[in-house]
């Protein structure tokens, strides 16, 4: 991120307080070092695929979570079997009504397609594609 001021002072202060707040995404123990890469889009991912020069296909690198609530025991039954066969996962909550839903964006896409009918579960899901740039 950029923050931009008029005051060259300012500036400076904004950013050491920017960098405060920023995680330290690097380690470097011995000969190989690990970076956490901040991908969330597959645009985003596409760029550090096309940097290490592959062609795996972004919309398996970009991840996102969904929490849904709200949902009845058919509900969760018809999200645990739209995920089988994909790469997301479909953990229930304790009392049975809250879900986090995580995986690829190709995974959550298809997730989306295995849930059918006109229901606000169906609904719901369907946000998953809407959002995925």
């Amino acid at each position: 991120h950029v923050i931009r001021t008029h005051d060259v002072a300012e500036t400076r202060d904004a950013a050491l307080v920017g960098a405060e707040f920023t995680r330290d995404r690097t380690t470097a123990d011995g000969d190989v070092a690990v970076e956490e890469l901040d991908v969330t889009a597959p645009g985003e991912a596409q760029r550090h695929l096309d940097r290490i020069g592959t062609d795996a296909p972004a919309t398996t690198a970009a991840t996102r979570v969904y929490e849904l609530d709200g949902l009845d025991a058919e509900q969760v039954g018809r999200l645990r079997a739209a995920a089988a066969g994909t790469d997301a996962t479909v953990a229930v909550g304790s009392e049975g009504a809250a879900a986090l839903v995580a995986g690829s964006l190709a995974g959550l896409s298809a997730l989306a397609d295995g849930v059918t009918g006109d229901d606000p579960l169906a609904a719901a899901v369907g946000e998953f594609g809407d959002r995925r740039e």
